[in-house]
């Protein structure tokens, strides 16, 4: 009888396993980038215990998950400098993925291997908001108690009493900078700000007018600027335009001439970046 019954119930389901999960499991950030492996999970049959596995990633896509993160972290890390930000929760900073690839359905190795690094980018991105939430804007916690009951425990003949405990439970809740705009996360906010900061100080700076200051006020005025322009292409199309049409050919030397003067005299330790 028992052989026909394994036959009916199928031997895999009885003694065998089934291969559910085949994750990129680790953590962004710290030291190195990265550091993970590949998490393996089989679901065991009937009479066979579920098992994971953990093996190395090979190393040339270790390198890759390493260094796509640190390219996202010194981006963030020159953003809030730019900002005038502090930059001390960068290097203390750590997110841990778990990502499931079992379900990508690639007609080739291309396509899985690009469907894969999609999923890395994803990860990063949301990484890299989070750090930026740790940099603008503002986390507020709040506490509240939270009754909770708790059933019965049978115990031979007879039933113990559910009862209700009171648990305090605490949660905390990032508020967005009052310079981010509708829409935008935390990641996006800090990239607009910076890169208009950059862009419109850049020219400033050409042309001998006042730079913005670094911080997020002067980071919102310029995006400001560059949106009364068309964007900061266009800011960059009119001011190089203004820079050929209204300064001589001496003028334009001797701004070029004092911004590289400038720049050896911050290269040495001089003088105000």
């Amino acid at each position: 009888m028992l052989l026909p019954l394994m036959a009916l119930l199928g031997g895999k389901q009885l003694f065998g396993r089934t291969h559910e999960q085949h994750n990129i499991q680790g953590t962004f950030g710290g030291a190195t980038g990265f550091e993970g492996n590949w998490h393996d999970y089989y679901k065991g049959g009937l009479f066979r215990s579920s098992k994971t596995t953990d093996t190395p990633l090979e190393p040339a896509f270790l390198q890759s998950l390493q260094q796509a993160w640190k390219l996202q972290e010194a981006a963030v890390r020159g953003y809030a400098d730019t900002l005038g930000l502090a930059t001390d929760q960068i290097d203390s900073y750590t997110y841990a993925v778990n990502l499931k690839l079992k379900d990508i359905d690639a007609k080739d190795d291309a396509s899985y291997q690009q469907a894969v690094m999609e999923r890395v980018n994803e990860a990063i991105r949301t990484g890299s908001n989070e750090l930026a939430e740790q940099l603008l804007g503002t986390w507020t916690t709040t506490t509240a108690e939270v009754e909770r009951t708790i059933a019965g425990i049978w115990m031979g003949d007879y039933e113990t009493a559910s009862r209700r405990v009171i648990e305090t439970v605490t949660t905390s809740t990032y508020v967005a900078s009052e310079y981010a705009r509708q829409g935008e996360l935390a990641i996006d906010t800090l990239t607009r700000l910076a890169t208009s900061l950059q862009g419109v100080n850049g020219a400033f700076d050409t042309l001998g007018f006042a730079l913005l200051d670094a911080s997020l006020a002067g980071g919102d005025l310029a995006s400001l600027i560059a949106d009364a322009t068309g964007g900061l292409e266009r800011f960059g199309q009119l001011t190089a335009s203004y820079w050929q049409d209204y300064y001589s050919d001496a003028e334009r030397e001797g701004r070029l001439a004092m911004k590289g003067a400038m720049r050896d005299v911050r290269k040495r330790g001089f003088g105000e970046n």
